[in-house]
């Protein structure tokens, strides 16, 4: 038992992601049966990430946290001892193995239309998202000592593992063609297939007339800017220092030319289902220009190679990763605005951000606020308190373990707290057996900086709760993923 707490959030393969995230009462009915009874059939990994089994996993994850907590580290009863076995080995689990579960594709589908309550539609819309990424993970693979990933890639065989119609499967793959959001839509029971598919011939038939309409005077405006951006990139190019002007707009307009083009080419290609004539020759007047253009870009290209070192540490300070990935101790990213209105919803307000500045807090709006100029580690705490704290070494513990203090102490009402999903360090431990309820976002959370450009950390985050309102602060973040809540009183050594 001395390292279950220790288990890190693994990563969900694309393939079980398309199958969505459970409801949170049903969440919570899979924790309470696994802390009971332990882990029934075990997790299946591919490629180190969770391909059956996601939601086990989490609840698993929690249950051993719970059971540590209630028990110890070491529990005399040997029931317990049982169950904690059970879940460790459930989280062991197995890997894919191709000989006895066919391919990804063939077994995701199968354990999950075995287990739901959707409709054969709502299985074949699933079953068609996950076939596609099968394809995209297949192309982009190139290892064939693989198993292959696909596998239930014809409208008649996904009928067959769902129990929808052909009719229904190929009517599905038709409006993903236009729109994925049809396909979500058909997935979580909001629209038919039928209906799926009459707005994906709106969608596509409007698209072609506004393409249509507006294709001569793009096309000529293109080429106009074309000319024009090429020819400030060339004249710029006797600037030699990333910070001069004319570096950055020879850099700029270096970078912008072929996407240009691209971008023209594939508006032309929107009309090509109809094979017009138009299109093939506005496509052939813009390769024409292309090659109109391709003396000024050389040049523009030679400039750029002979000062790429400049170019490169340019560019390596435009491109810092979020502070939550390196650790650097950069502490100007923040949180973006979405999670801010969960927080100040959850709480009912914002008295407090004790580690903020001026620039954040034209989002997060909070009654007061500290900076790093006037630590808030300096000054007492209290009313409902937000915090995204700095990850520099030696400081978010400091803060975390502030908020806790602050809390058990009374001074705070009510804390939430956003930080990596690591729980395998002191603070985090503690923290985990402060907090009242947990939300682990779905994907990455999009931190903002202070050009107000978002940048995704390369790693998962939490939100933790310390506060007596655990309904309301479950209602606004399971909007985001998973919220497991705590009920039960820390047990005193």
């Amino acid at each position: 038992m001395g390292e279950t707490s220790h288990r890190p959030i693994p990563d969900r393969h694309p393939l079980s992601e398309c199958w969505g995230t459970m409801a949170m009462p049903e969440q919570t009915e899979l924790r309470k049966d696994i802390q009971e009874h332990g882990i029934r059939e075990p997790v299946v990994w591919l490629d180190s990430q969770i391909l059956d089994g996601w939601h086990r996993t989490i609840a698993g994850i929690t249950a051993l946290m719970m059971l540590e907590r209630e028990h110890g580290d070491l529990p005399a009863d040997p029931a317990i001892k049982r169950i904690i076995e059970s879940i460790e080995t459930g989280l062991d689990g197995r890997t894919f193995d191709p000989e006895a579960d066919g391919t990804p594709l063939d077994f995701v589908i199968s354990a999950n239309a075995r287990r739901r309550h959707d409709t054969p539609e709502q299985l074949a819309a699933k079953a068609v998202k996950a076939a596609q990424i099968a394809g995209t993970l297949a192309d982009q693979g190139g290892n064939r000592s693989k198993p292959p990933i696909g596998g239930l890639n014809t409208s008649t065989s996904i009928a067959e593992a769902t129990g929808a119609s052909v009719r229904n499967v190929e009517r599905v793959r038709s409006a993903s063609k236009e729109s994925p959001e049809l396909v979500d839509a058909v997935a979580d029971g909001k629209m038919t297939p039928h209906a799926a598919q009459k707005e994906a011939k709106r969608r596509k038939d409007a698209r072609q007339a506004a393409a249509s309409e507006g294709l001569e005077s793009a096309s000529d405006d293109l080429a106009e800017a074309l000319d024009d951006a090429a020819k400030s990139a060339v004249e710029s190019a006797g600037s030699t220092a990333p910070e001069d002007p004319g570096y950055q707009i020879a850099e700029a307009s270096a970078a912008s030319l072929e996407d240009q083009l691209e971008e023209a080419k594939e508006r032309l290609k929107l009309l090509e289902d109809s094979a017009s004539p138009e299109a093939a020759g506005r496509l052939q007047a813009l390769n024409a220009k292309q090659e109109e253009n391709r003396v000024l870009r050389s040049q523009l290209h030679n400039w750029q190679v002979k000062y790429e070192d400049q170019r490169r540490q340019a560019e390596a300070s435009k491109k810092k990763m979020p502070p939550v990935v390196h650790h650097t101790g950069d502490e100007e990213w923040y949180t973006p605005s979405g999670i801010v209105e969960l927080a100040r919803k959850a709480m009912g307000s914002i008295d407090l951000d004790p580690a903020s500045c001026e620039v954040a807090q034209k989002t997060v709006k909070a009654g007061r606020f500290h900076s790093k100029d006037d630590s808030g580690l300096d000054h007492d705490w209290s009313g409902n308190v937000y915090i995204n704290p700095p990850y520099t070494t030696g400081l978010v513990d400091k803060f975390i373990h502030k908020a806790i203090a602050s809390y058990k102490a009374g001074s705070v009402s009510q804390v939430v707290i956003l930080l990596n999903a690591i729980i395998d360090t002191k603070y985090g431990q503690d923290l985990q057996k402060a907090s009242s309820a947990v939300c682990f976002p779905a994907g990455r959370v999009k931190f903002v900086s202070p050009n107000r450009k978002a940048n995704s950390a390369t790693q998962g985050q939490m939100i933790c709760y310390l506060g007596s309102d655990v309904d309301s602060f479950a209602k606004q973040f399971s909007s985001l993923g998973v919220v497991w809540v705590d009920r039960y009183e820390e047990v005193q050594s």
